[in-house]
């Protein structure tokens, strides 16, 4: 049996800040990064926020455990469907931005419905410290689950990819720009080796079932209570302090990651802009049904999605035969319609949105 539990004593004073010793975590890119940078995690998610009255972030453990590292988010949106035959080429993978310099970067490079991130960097940590690589806690994409991998980072002069496996053979699956797709959290292996679990009676630390009978029993009659207001929550855990009073020594509210010391990356003009200015040639892809609307027409994809589009936007689909130029674009519809000058910047946004929808391709 262990010694018995100390007891908690409040400090004179709560802070958020702690003193312990700096280490060194160092990334070494291989080449631009290109936007894939790490940077200490958000602890907001769109669908705690969205919980009615954002219930979901007054859970401490789910915020804190959001922050509890770096993540990397990918700069394009990216779409991917997975056929569901294991070997390479069966995985379908198109990404938004088609001026990007990244945009090779993310392949059906393994096969079995896996698509990989290639992260562009090599890590260095302490002796004893690696990184797990994975998903970002409490984030998901519909349709694919992070693979999870610990890297000895403290050696290994190797890169490494971040990889989602799709699980549903047949159905897009979609990373939004701005989406984390890749989180990185040290880990010492030697502290997880050196645990002694144990499973001991409750009764046998006398001080610390004292605490959780008081808490039990506060819990139960807050749960009881039904006249209370809905929004109103108990805030013991979040404040750091037992139902008795005592506060905890150490406790976290949020945490402050540094971020990695680097030079700002110039930020890209417009997708519009650049689409508009690229010598990339579009094409339609797959066969549209098309109906006419009182508003323009509804376009019905090989997957069954509809598609509403004005005239105008049918008309640059339409012009997208696998040899038209944003340029070449431009000037049929400038003649088409009798415009004064080739309307570029309406070509640029209407092409980023005909393949944000996955109606064409750009190379």
């Amino acid at each position: 049996m262990r010694p018995p539990e100390q007891p908690y004593t409040a400090p004179a004073a709560m802070s958020d800040e702690h003193d312990s010793p700096s280490w060194a975590l160092i990334a070494y890119a291989t080449s631009d990064p290109n936007g894939f940078v790490p940077a200490p995690a958000s602890g907001r998610r769109a669908w705690m926020d969205a919980t009615p009255q954002g219930f979901a972030r007054r859970c401490l453990p789910l915020t804190i455990a959001n922050q509890a590292g770096w993540e990397i988010r990918v700069p394009f949106g990216v779409r991917a469907r997975w056929n569901g035959q294991d070997a390479l080429g069966n995985v379908e993978v198109r990404v938004l931005d088609p001026t990007h310099p990244a945009r090779h970067w993310v392949s059906d490079h393994f096969g079995v419905g896996i698509v990989t991130f290639a992260i562009p960097y090599v890590f260095r940590t302490p002796p004893g410290v690696g990184l797990l690589v994975r998903g970002a806690p409490n984030f998901w994409v519909e349709g694919a689950h992070p693979l999870e991998g610990l890297v000895e980072t403290d050696w290994a002069a190797t890169t490494f990819t971040m990889n989602w496996r799709i699980v549903t053979p047949g159905r897009w699956v979609s990373w939004e720009a701005g989406d984390p797709i890749c989180f990185l959290q040290p880990v010492s292996v030697a502290t997880i080796e050196a645990a002694e679990p144990a499973i001991e009676a409750l009764a046998d630390e006398p001080s610390l079932e004292a605490a959780y009978r008081a808490w039990a029993a506060s819990r139960d009659a807050f749960n009881a209570d039904a006249a209370r207001d809905p929004g109103k929550w108990q805030k013991h855990y979040h404040q750091g302090r037992r139902v008795t009073g005592e506060s905890a020594p150490g406790h976290r509210t949020r945490l402050a990651l540094a971020g990695f010391a680097a030079a700002p990356e110039p930020q890209p003009a417009p997708l519009a802009e650049r689409l508009a200015g690229s010598g990339l040639r579009f094409r339609k892809l797959g066969e549209l049904a098309s109906t006419e609307a009182p508003d323009g027409f509804v376009l019905t994809d090989p997957d069954g999605a509809t598609h509403r589009l004005n005239h105008s936007a049918l008309f640059i689909l339409e012009c997208c035969d696998g040899d038209a130029r944003a340029e070449d674009i431009a000037a049929e519809l400038q003649a088409a319609y009798g415009l004064p000058e080739p309307p570029r910047e309406l070509v640029g946004q209407c092409l980023s949105e005909l393949l944000a929808a996955g109606l064409i391709s750009g190379d």
